[in-house]
């Protein structure tokens, strides 16, 4: 079973897994519902809100296409979590005391710091990138996320759900060192790139969030304070190729209308 094979079961599997979960609580949401109308003992309530806070994020290894003469990443030092900032806004449904669906767009404002080697065999010749700048990434984050509830007042609220990333900008500052070396003739070549002639290419795609919110309220109001961790499905990256993963730690405000 070649790598790609794998990352591709891989990937659809999660993707149904996280579709059927999505459509399991917005069933458990509708039932909830229906039972409030016909048993006339609640409407769903209705709130919108808005949050701001940071975001923690780093690069992880991705999945490697398989070219004929080899490529990969051998080593790479982007290994902490980077800070940034994000803020959003969200509707949120409640049905009952103990489900509600929240849809939620957030903007990422990113910063990671690429320091790797990566390498390509090319017939007799050996390519290395030495590569050493920052990558400064902002995103549209699309989010679907079910949730269970439980306490009276002060609740506690477990969050799971997929989310849509949409690239909106992306800039590198630094350079790419490349060396070249023939095998046969043990002659080579070095020159730098800098930042004004590459590009790094961030794409969109799927991912999964999870977390924790507790709520509290304020009248018919609530603040909240939130975690959730993150993982995308795809590769952010495509040269090199690599995931991402990050956590939201967040303050959010929820006004009710309805």
């Amino acid at each position: 079973m070649t790598d790609i094979y794998k990352y591709q079961l891989l990937t659809c599997i999660m993707k149904r897994f996280i579709t059927n979960l999505t459509l399991l609580f917005l069933f458990s949401f509708f039932l909830n519902g229906q039972q409030s109308y016909y048993k006339k003992e609640k409407d769903t309530k209705i709130f919108i809100g808005f949050s701001s806070g940071l975001t923690l994020s780093k690069f992880i290894k991705g999945f490697d296409v398989d070219y004929p003469h080899g490529k990969g990443i051998d080593v790479t030092y982007e290994n902490n979590f980077n800070p940034g900032l994000h803020s959003g806004c969200m509707l949120n449904l409640q049905s009952s005391n103990s489900f509600s669906f929240q849809i939620e767009l957030n903007y990422n404002r990113e910063k990671h710091n690429m320091v790797y080697l990566d390498w390509s065999n090319i017939g007799p010749s050996s390519v290395g990138r030495y590569a050493d700048y920052t990558l400064y990434y902002s995103s549209l984050q699309l989010c679907f996320l079910p949730t269970y509830s439980f306490g009276r007042r002060t609740k506690v609220n477990l969050i799971g759900g997929p989310y849509f990333n949409i690239p909106v900008s992306s800039s590198e500052s630094g350079q790419i060192e490349v060396r070249s070396l023939n095998i046969l003739t043990q002659t080579g070549s070095t020159y730098l790139i800098d930042d004004d002639f590459f590009e790094m290419k961030v794409e969109g795609g799927v991912g999964l969030l999870y977390g924790i919110r507790i709520d509290i309220p304020i009248n018919k109001n609530f603040v909240s304070t939130e975690i959730k961790k993150g993982q995308s499905l795809y590769n952010i990256t495509q040269d090199p190729h690599l995931k991402g993963t990050f956590y939201l730690v967040s303050l959010k405000y929820y006004i009710r209308i309805k």
